[in-house]
C-alpha cells in the first residue's frame, strides 16, 4: 500500500473503483441470463449443469496463479491483456456455430476474468493506506454488492428486449470502458527483489497464503450460508405471497447495503469492529421472523435489508 497517500478519493482509486463496478456488473449480467441463452442454443439441463461448473472450475484455477503474477511480475501486462479478451471474447457467443464453441468461450471467459477482477482489486489495495483502508475495502465491498443487486435483473432485461445482441454487447462493452478506466492508471512497480522465476515457487505456496489463510475460511463460511440461503429465500417469499416480484429482493439487498457502507468502514479504521461485528448474528436472527409472515411486505423489507446489512458487518 501506499503510505504516502492521506485521503481516499484520489483519481487512481476513482478509476479503479469504477472498473471494479463494471467487471462485478458484466458476472452478474450473464449470471441471470445464461442458462436462458443455453436453452436458446438447444442446450440442456446437464449442459447447462457442464458449463456453470467450467465457469467455476476456470475462476477457481486461474485466480493463485494471478496472484503470483501480480506479485512477482508485472500489476499491469496481464491486467490488461485480460481486460482486451474481455472485450472480444463476448463476440463468440453471437457467432459461435456449436455448443463446444460456447463451452470454450466461456470456459476462456471465466479464467480472464479471475485474473482481471483479481487485478482489479489488487490495484486497488495499493491506492489505500493505514488510515483509510477499511473504508476503501468497504467501497469495493459495495461494488459487489451493488452488481450483485441490479446486474440479474439488467441481464435479464437486456435478454428480454435485446436478445443475444443487447445481453453480450453490454458486457463486451461494460469490459471495454474498464479497460478505458485503466490505461492512465498509475500502476506500483514490482521490486526487482520480488521478482523470481515461477521454478523456484512450491506448489503450496501458489494455492494459499498462511497469513491470509484465517480470514479466507471466515469469508468462506459468510459466503457459503449466504449463497446457501439466498436463492431458496427468493422462491419461499414468492410461494409465500410476500412478494410477487423477485427484483424486489435485490433492491432490498441493495438498500440494507447502502446503509452498512455508511459507517461500517469508518467504524473499522477507528478500531470499533467488535462494537458491531459481535451483535451481527442478533440481527440476523431478528431478520428470520418477519420473513415467514404471510402478506408481511413490510417486514419482509425489513428483514432483507437486515441480511444485507448484517452480510456487510461480517
Amino acid at each position: 500500500m501506499n503510505g504516502q497517500r492521506s485521503q481516499l478519493w484520489t483519481s487512481d482509486y476513482c478509476r479503479v473503483l469504477l472498473a471494479h463496478l463494471l467487471l462485478l456488473l458484466t458476472g452478474n449480467l450473464l449470471a441471470s441470463s445464461f442458462s436462458l441463452y443455453l436453452f436458446f442454443r438447444g442446450g440442456t439441463d446437464r449442459t447447462i449443469g457442464v458449463l456453470h461448473y467450467l465457469n467455476a472450475f476456470g475462476a477457481l484455477l486461474m485466480r493463485p496463479f494471478a496472484g503470483w503474477y501480480l506479485d512477482h511480475r508485472s500489476r499491469r501486462s496481464l491486467l490488461m491483456f485480460c481486460l482486451v479478451g474481455l472485450v472480444c471474447l463476448p463476440f463468440g457467443y453471437i457467432f459461435a456455430s456449436s455448443m463446444a464453441l460456447i463451452a470454450l468461450d466461456r470456459l476462456l471467459t471465466s479464467l480472464l476474468s479471475a485474473v482481471a477482477t483479481t487485478g482489479v482489486t489488487t490495484n486497488a489495495y495499493d491506492t489505500l493506506n493505514e488510515g483509510n483502508f477499511n473504508e476503501g475495502v468497504g467501497y469495493l465491498g459495495f461494488c459487489n454488492s451493488l452488481a450483485n443487486a441490479i446486474g440479474p435483473g439488467l441481464g435479464l432485461w437486456l435478454w428480454e428486449k435485446h436478445n443475444v445482441w443487447g445481453l453480450f454487447g453490454a458486457v463486451a462493452v461494460a469490459s471495454l470502458l474498464a479497460l478505458l478506466l485503466l490505461r492512465k492508471f498509475n500502476f506500483r512497480e514490482i521490486p526487482k527483489e520480488h521478482i523470481t522465476p515461477f521454478r523456484q515457487e512450491s506448489f503450496r505456496n501458489l494455492l494459499y497464503e498462511k497469513n491470509a489463510l484465517p480470514a479466507s475460511i471466515l469469508e468462506a463460511i459468510i459466503a457459503l450460508g449466504s449463497g446457501a440461503i439466498s436463492p431458496y429465500l427468493i422462491l419461499f417469499l414468492i410461494q409465500r405471497g410476500v412478494m410477487n416480484r423477485p427484483g424486489l429482493f435485490y433492491t432490498f439487498q441493495a438498500c440494507g447495503t447502502f446503509i452498512s457502507r455508511l459507517f461500517v468502514g469508518k467504524i473499522s479504521d477507528r478500531g470499533e469492529r467488535l462494537l458491531w461485528f459481535t451483535p451481527a448474528p442478533c440481527f440476523l436472527l431478528w431478520g428470520f421472523p418477519p420473513s415467514a409472515l404471510r402478506r408481511a411486505r413490510s417486514l419482509s423489507a425489513w428483514a432483507r435489508c437486515l441480511w444485507a446489512l448484517v452480510m456487510d458487518l461480517w
